[in-house]
């Protein structure tokens, strides 16, 4: 019985330490895009992005460039995505955030990965409007979320948006700024997205329990999903929805099955969502 005694108290012990590490490995994953944007100059010089002609797809699907200004960012350059050339019908609004490896003034940087790549391909299409935003060098999506807000904004005047649907996705850093943008506005957004992501106020997610959340994590991804799981908790308690899909032998690197995925159709979910604006 003593050495039950012991052993039991071993088992107990191992088990705290277990978790105390987890909880380290999440701060750590999130201090290394943290840190790697705080030790970064903002010494960029902005360049201003020239609206282009249209970039034709599949069918009569188009991407363009723009630019706007905002409080924060003199140019504010992003992508637009239109299902069709010319139409007066409103359509849902798609906001994807990129990753920290493409921020920049650089506008052909998005189409070489993830969402935009696809759309810009041709591989996918949605019947909505997409943005992707170009978030400036030496700064995260968490520091702009006023700006990406009052682009969305922007964006609602010029184009003919369905403010009643409007959904943000993210990548990594995206995924982050998902949370942080919908958790500063939680009334204006009808689905949420976050991919590879991670959240740092888990327990503040009751107040956008009422939106429906689907969340894409690779098992294998050094920046642990543990956060994430608390908010699902969280949400789910408060009587809210949020998915989890989690993909057993992938990494962090998760987007080229996420949103070139029928299997998922993530795009057409988000497009589906509404809110009611009272």
């Amino acid at each position: 019985m003593k050495y039950l005694g012991n052993n039991l108290k071993a088992m107990l012990g191992m088990a705290v330490f277990l978790i105390a590490l987890n909880s380290q490995q999440v701060s750590a994953a999130e201090s290394n895009i943290e840190g790697s944007i705080k030790r970064e100059a903002v010494t960029e010089e902005f360049v201003v992005v020239e609206p282009m002609d249209g970039v034709i797809a599949e069918g009569l699907d188009v991407m363009y460039q723009k630019s706007a200004s905002t409080t924060n960012v003199k140019n504010f350059g992003y992508w637009v995505y239109r299902p069709t050339i010319s139409t007066t019908e409103e359509l849902p609004l798609i906001v994807y955030m990129h990753g920290i490896g493409e921020r920049g003034s650089n506008l052909n940087k998005l189409t070489t990965v993830s969402l935009p790549k696809h759309l810009y391909d041709g591989d996918v299409t949605v019947d909505a409007i997409v943005i992707c935003p170009q978030c400036p060098a030496g700064t995260n999506w968490t520091n702009l979320a006023d700006d990406v807000m009052e682009l969305i904004n922007i964006v609602c005047e010029e184009e003919n948006v369905d403010r009643t649907s409007i959904s943000l996705t993210g990548h990594s850093l995206g995924g982050i700024g998902t949370w942080k943008v919908a958790l500063k506005y939680p009334d204006v957004f009808a689905s949420l997205v976050p991919v590879s992501s991670t959240i740092n106020t888990p327990y503040d997610c009751t107040s956008i329990a009422h939106i429906p959340v689907w969340s894409f994590h690779g098992a294998l991804d050094t920046m642990r999903p543990a956060s994430m799981l608390t908010a699902q908790t969280v949400i789910n308690e408060a009587g809210g929805n949020m998915m989890v899909t989690m993909f057993e032998r992938e990494g962090h690197c998760i987007t080229d099955i996420v949103y070139n995925n029928p299997e998922y159709n993530v795009l057409d979910w988000m497009a589906s969502q509404h809110i009611t604006i009272e």
